[in-house]
């Protein structure tokens, strides 16, 4: 294997890569990146075993000498080319384990994995991929990731359950504190679909997705899902089980119903949460709505103090006396999920969830369960 390419082409497609690649593991190999080079296009495959990706580049300056495939150590191998001067580098397998890359004043051998250790992922393409637009596709997940448990002894509760039936798109998650749905109608018919998509592939594969991709392909399998973007390929584990059924969950009937400018609200609940005796903890922040239409948020805490801050609403749509309190947390999360610059908060009541919709935000809805306060 011989080759040359533009720097910083070779050092993009590189990076991308370095996303799947395990940090540490039980196999060497898999913190490695297989490097390819055949049929005049220069390929890049890394993989954790729970997400994949395969890039692949034919930049103009790539100019091939003889073809081969190495498995360079991926951190290492992706610190050096950074490091490097020059606009070119140039790359040489030497013999089965030693590559020699030299670029600028630089002339450097490092030893490789061996390619034999690497478990090679298979990226099968299924027929009719679903087809959204990457907007729509990043948008998703920014407004449903985030309201996926943590909690791994819950796996199924930390992915994204994503539904296509009557040709809409229904993406669930929820932590069992708080939830997030998103609806939206689909461009074309697709199969009936029901999978679950680890929230952190979902976050990995967003950060991936740059604001010039127009359309990402997906296809699914029994146990994996694949997107398919410019010249791209990202395959992710599915995780496996029933998710649970959250559709009687959302109240339907709102004795309060206050529409707030969002980034005014923001500001107020982060004021109020500032005051928390443990800054590694959510402040729990209480919303009292007083006889007389006052809205007052109020944090205390018996060693340090308490904090009160008065809201006022853009719009009142139904007003009654209320005392509730939430996660601070939880509260700007859900606000934060929106596009929109003004977002309802609808209360049932103390004790019950609560929801957040948006007049241009159509299809989602986020949900908090209030907390306990002294």
């Amino acid at each position: 294997m011989k080759f040359s390419i533009d720097k910083n082409a070779f050092l993009s497609k590189l990076t991308v890569a370095q996303k799947a690649m395990a940090a540490k593991s039980n196999m060497p190999a898999l913190t490695g990146i297989l490097i390819s080079v055949a049929k005049g296009e220069l390929v890049f495959v890394a993989s954790n075993m729970d997400i994949s990706i395969k890039t692949l580049t034919k930049h103009p300056s790539l100019k091939i000498e003889s073809e081969g495939v190495c498995l360079v150590p991926g951190k290492l191998f992706t610190d050096i080319i950074r490091k490097l001067g020059g606009d070119t580098v140039n790359i040489e397998l030497e013999d089965d384990n030693v590559l020699r890359i030299m670029a600028g004043s630089s002339d450097i051998t490092l030893n490789l994995l061996d390619v034999a250790d690497y478990p090679k992922p298979q990226f099968d393409f299924s027929e009719h991929p679903i087809v959204l637009k990457a907007a729509d596709l990043k948008d998703i997940i920014k407004e449903t990731t985030f309201a996926s448990s943590s909690v791994e002894n819950k796996p199924i509760l930390t992915g994204v359950n994503i539904r296509i039936y009557d040709n809409k798109l229904l993406a669930v998650s929820t932590d069992s504190f708080r939830l997030s749905k998103r609806n939206m109608t689909l461009a074309d018919n697709y199969l009936e679909t029901n999978v679950i998509i680890p929230s952190r592939s979902l976050n990995e594969l967003s950060r991936i997705i740059e604001d010039s991709i127009d359309k990402v392909e997906i296809y699914l399998d029994k146990n994996k899902v694949l997107f398919k973007f410019d010249d791209i390929i990202f395959q992710s584990r599915l995780l496996e089980g029933n998710y649970p059924d959250t559709s009687k969950l959302i109240p339907t009937n709102f004795p309060v119903i206050l529409k707030f400018n969002k980034d005014s609200l923001i500001e107020a609940i982060d004021r109020v949460s500032t005051l928390s005796s443990n800054p590694n903890a959510t402040s729990i922040v209480k919303l009292q709505i007083e006889a007389n239409g006052t809205i007052n948020l109020i944090s205390n805490s018996p060693e340090l103090g308490t904090i009160k801050d008065t809201v006022s609403p853009v719009e009142v749509v139904t007003m009654n006396e209320i005392k509730i309190s939430f996660s601070s947390t939880f509260f700007l999360d859900a606000l934060k999920a929106f596009s929109s610059p003004e977002v309802f908060v609808k209360f049932t009541g103390e004790i019950r969830p609560f929801i957040f919709e948006a007049d241009n935000d159509p299809g989602l809805v986020e949900l908090v369960l209030p907390m306990k306060s002294e």
